[in-house]
């Protein structure tokens, strides 16, 4: 699919759902999270590289977030406010997360190219249930 043909249907009407939602398959998330170690984010371990509507659909943790503080798939094309997301707390997560404090590196890329379309970070903290910030 050329650039202009993916320009021209992600540029469709939001009502037209079968179109919006074939072009949310053509954006790949890759989270790469960087712990915060001696003053300085180190690249960690932990990577999750999710199409965009499975990772809204289908992921308990990071696709429930995001889910939880409205973005529905297809995307809707307006402008969205990403804070105080966390991870609802119906989610049974049975491991303890190896670190407290750390970076996401966040990048949306086309599917078929790896093409890198946008990127920014968000740093994270993250507290067990019997720990308090």
């Amino acid at each position: 699919m050329s650039e202009k043909e993916l320009y021209d249907l992600f540029h469709q009407p939001p009502s037209i759902t079968g179109e919006t939602d074939a072009v949310c398959h053509y954006f790949q998330i890759n989270l790469v999270l960087h712990e915060y170690l001696h003053n300085e984010y180190r690249r960690s371990f932990v990577e999750f590289h999710f199409k965009l509507c499975d990772m809204i659909n289908s992921d308990p943790y990071v696709g429930a977030m995001v889910a939880n503080v409205g973005i529905t798939c297809p995307v809707p094309p307006k402008l969205q406010h990403l804070v105080n997301m966390t991870v609802p707390s119906t989610v049974n997560f049975k491991f303890k997360w190896p670190f407290k404090k750390c970076m996401a590196q966040v990048e949306f890329a086309l599917t078929s190219t790896g093409e890198s379309m946008a990127m920014g970070n968000f740093y994270l903290t993250f507290a067990d249930k019997k720990f308090q910030l």
